[in-house]
């Protein structure tokens, strides 16, 4: 297989992401204090503290999307073998970057985990064009603080908890 993707003309983006559920991956990234790595996300959808994340490219696997996005996000390049799988979410939000906003979108959203030691945490360096910071939280924050943090974020550490992952 070669993957024939491309950006499309933001028209018929636009349409494709009203019609197709979109699979992505979103990285939970942790440390070996069992914290976890989150970037406050200055565009639409998802603003505020998030993990890091994007669409699959036709032709890759889940594991090859999050090593790629870590790479783009966070500046770090991680081997695909390091990402341990989580769970499958499925994001529904009102509102989307693209027009036409409020017709919102769908995605499926692969997260997976990766662990990274001291030295990695402090080469992180972040898109300054989706994050303006970047923060390690404790878990319990994270589940306890719903008016900071969204709830799916809260189940999918929930969820690592529960694996014995942080």
């Amino acid at each position: 297989f070669r993957s024939r993707a491309t950006f499309l003309p933001p028209e018929l983006y636009a349409t494709l992401r009203d019609n197709v559920v979109r699979a992505c991956v979103d990285v939970l990234v942790t440390n070996g204090q069992g914290e976890v790595l989150l970037g406050n996300r200055i565009i639409d959808p998802y603003r505020g503290w998030w993990t890091f994340g994007g669409r699959i490219i036709p032709g890759e696997s889940p594991k090859e999307a999050a090593s790629r996005i870590t790479k783009e996000d966070l500046g770090l390049e991680v081997s695909p073998e390091r990402f341990s799988f989580l769970e499958f979410i499925s994001c529904i939000c009102e509102i989307r970057s693209g027009s036409p906003q409020g017709h919102g979108w769908h995605d499926i959203t692969g997260f997976h985990l990766l662990t990274v030691g001291e030295g990695e945490s402090s080469s992180v360096r972040i898109r300054k064009d989706e994050y303006d910071e970047i923060g390690w939280f404790k878990p319990e924050e994270i589940i306890r603080e719903l008016d900071k943090f969204r709830a799916p974020l809260a189940a999918i550490v929930k969820e690592a908890r529960w694996k014995d992952f942080i």
